[in-house]
């Protein structure tokens, strides 16, 4: 075998490597590729089902703040009512201290024959 052939002989066997680690290549690549795909798929579907589940969250915490805030106000009305009603009671007490006091004003001059 001559000098040339020889030369031709590793060229081709050289080019035959690189061809074949071109072909690994690119079968690494395009099943890389396809992982890539099957796990951005994966994850567009968690995303989609995460983001569903945080609106429904969302709506149960914006109707429960809902709930509490109407509970709140009835109870601070229910409230107002209360102190309404406590001042009124206060005020019939004064009415009728003022009333009794009278009444025991006029027992003790009674009793006393008005020597006062």
């Amino acid at each position: 075998m001559t000098a040339d052939e020889e030369r031709w002989e590793r060229f081709e066997k050289t080019r035959e490597f690189l061809l074949q680690q071109q072909a690994q290549f690119r079968a690494s690549l395009q099943a890389q590729r396809e992982e890539f795909d099957r796990r951005t798929e994966r994850h567009d579907a968690e995303h989609a089902e995460l983001t569903g589940l945080i609106a429904r969250i969302a709506r149960v915490v914006d109707v429960g703040f809902k709930r509490h805030e109407e509970a709140h106000r009835e109870f601070e009305q229910r409230q107002r009512g209360f102190e309404e009603r406590h001042r009124e009671f206060e005020e019939q007490q004064r009415k009728t201290d003022e009333r009794l006091n009278v009444l025991i004003n006029v027992v003790e001059r009674y009793f006393s024959n008005g020597q006062r």
